[in-house]
């Protein structure tokens, strides 16, 4: 992983670049640049199904982009309709990748829902400049207040202002003087007041109460309007006002453990052998998936561990739930969590439950929380520093991954499908003959080679290019932690086996790897 990750709020722009997928991952393609999603003509469906608020995407997007996009989705929410064919022509202007995409709102994958933009594609000068003249009109300042203005002998003026939801402010500007030639008018001051240009307000009446034979410059009423406005705009993005309650205690347990034992998790049946049962693993994590197609598992002074799908659907709910209890017949005693839906999935069952690194724990209070809801222990984020990890509560057994390839990132499209056209749709397993299931990798510009992991539901799950090896870094046993995790994804069995011997004699890495996050963190 890299030191931006996205659940930190400083995503990197990894899916724009080109890329190659598929069994050598050369061609320069982009396999992870989806097209932007426009459901412009799915308004109505929308609001039959119940939906209450529209999220409107415009991250570092230029103002005009945000409005022609903005007043294009009103009028059509105004008027209870779709885009026509010009309204569609200038979102596409606006910005596109290639087009739009509704894939996933219809419940379609493939290579149609990805495209790019060109680097050099031209700014639609002529409807940006349209978009531009009618922000800056008069017309489009939405937002009517109501003004109220005091001008009294020996006091500082005052002006009030209102906006429709009941929000008020008062402002106090200069002392007025003794008029020496002409006396200030109710009617200047009202003139004044109706001056916002360049704010976002419009003026929707004003009450101006004026004592005679005074007098007061042009520049004072300006700056008291701009500071009511101001004091107004500070009023309305306010945070409300949020209840305080006392920090709940920690629940008094310390499940430190003075070393980690070692646990393995495989993604294959080969991977499994008698070589690596003898290394003595405490636990033995297996894809739900992966048990559903043994006969047995073999003798072992081990535990056995199911691990449940990141990614899944109500629909597949009763399968999952079969599958469990296939597992559970096959001796398999726990289940691996990685998202709070796997809790009433797995429970029931007689099964420990466990948690994986999907669960993002980062502080006490996460498994505070999940110790509530029956966990048993509790994998670790992997994006924690060495000194995070050590001084993290134990109130869990924790568990750290300390060898293997870190999952960079689970897509909803397979993307050996989108380059090589394996034509599955994701409906019952996938055959082992299928092109996603062998040996695949993403390729970036630098060469670095991503392997692509089939996952459930003919998903990608995309591996970092280089292992993490911590054998010849005693520091994760020294954190407190009761399991330490060696993730074999791609590994051969003979590897597997090595890599653990590795471990145990705290050998240093051989070729490249990488100490993950555990050092640097993240920014």
């Amino acid at each position: 992983p890299g030191a931006r990750p996205g659940k930190a709020g400083r995503p990197a722009p990894v899916c724009r670049p080109p890329r190659g997928a598929g069994g050598s991952g050369r061609r320069n393609a982009y396999p992870l640049s989806l097209k932007d999603r426009c459901l412009a003509g799915e308004l109505e469906e929308m609001a039959a199904l119940g939906v209450d608020c529209l999220k409107l995407e415009g991250r570092m997007k230029r103002p005009e982009y945000v409005a022609v996009v903005t007043r294009i989705y009103a009028r059509l929410l105004e008027e209870g309709r779709g885009p026509t064919a010009a309204e569609a022509a200038e979102l596409d202007q606006a910005f596109s990748r290639a087009g739009f995409t509704d894939g996933y709102w219809r419940s379609r994958r493939g290579a149609a829902m990805f495209g790019t933009r060109p680097e050099n594609a031209p700014d639609p000068k002529a409807l940006f400049n349209e978009a531009r003249a009618a922000y800056e009109k008069d017309a489009l300042r939405t937002v009517p207040v109501r003004f109220s203005c005091r001008i009294a002998a020996g006091a500082p003026c005052t002006l009030t202002a209102r906006d429709p939801e009941g929000r008020c402010v008062t402002v106090a500007g200069a002392v007025p003087e003794a008029a020496r030639s002409r006396a200030l008018t109710a009617e200047e001051v009202r003139a004044r007041l109706e001056k916002t240009g360049g704010t976002a307000y419009r003026c929707g009446g004003a009450e101006v109460e004026v004592a005679e034979g005074l007098s007061l410059p042009a520049s004072a009423l300006n700056a008291l309007r701009r500071q009511a406005l101001e004091a107004l705009s500070a009023a309305r993005t306010a945070p409300p006002v949020r209840r305080e309650l006392p920090v709940p205690p920690l629940p008094e347990a310390d499940c430190a453990a003075s070393a980690p034992a070692y646990t393995v998790s495989l993604s294959r049946e080969e991977q499994l052998t008698p070589r690596l049962l003898d290394c003595r693993p405490a636990r033995v994590y297996l894809p739900l998936e992966v048990l559903s197609d043994m006969d047995a598992l073999p003798e072992a002074d081990t535990a056995w561990g199911a691990v449940l799908p990141r990614v899944w659907r109500d629909r597949d709910e009763a399968d999952l739930r079969r599958q469990l209890e296939r597992a559970r017949s096959l001796g398999v005693t726990g289940a691996l969590l990685g998202n709070l839906g796997h809790f009433p999935l797995a429970g029931g069952l007689g099964l420990a439950l466990w948690g994986d690194y999907g669960l993002n724990v980062f502080n006490a209070r996460a498994l505070a929380y999940l110790r509530e809801k029956g966990l048993a222990s509790a994998c670790l984020s992997f994006e924690l520093r060495f000194a995070q990890l050590r001084d993290l509560p134990k109130l869990l057994p924790g568990e750290a991954i300390v060898y293997g390839r870190l999952p960079l990132m689970i897509t909803e499209n397979c993307l050996v499908q989108n380059e090589t056209g394996c034509r599955l749709d994701g409906a019952g397993p996938i055959p082992a003959s299928a092109p996603c299931r062998r040996e695949n990798v993403l390729r970036d510009r630098t060469g670095a080679a991503f392997p692509l992991l089939p996952a459930f539901g003919h998903r990608t799950e995309i591996q970092n290019s280089k292992v993490l090896w911590l054998a010849d870094r005693p520091d994760y046993r020294r954190l407190g932690l009761a399991y330490a995790r060696l993730r074999f994804t791609t590994e051969s069995p003979e590897t597997c086996v090595q890599v653990f011997r590795d471990y145990l004699a705290d050998r240093p890495a051989e070729g490249a790897f990488t100490r993950g996050l555990y050092e640097r963190g993240v920014e």
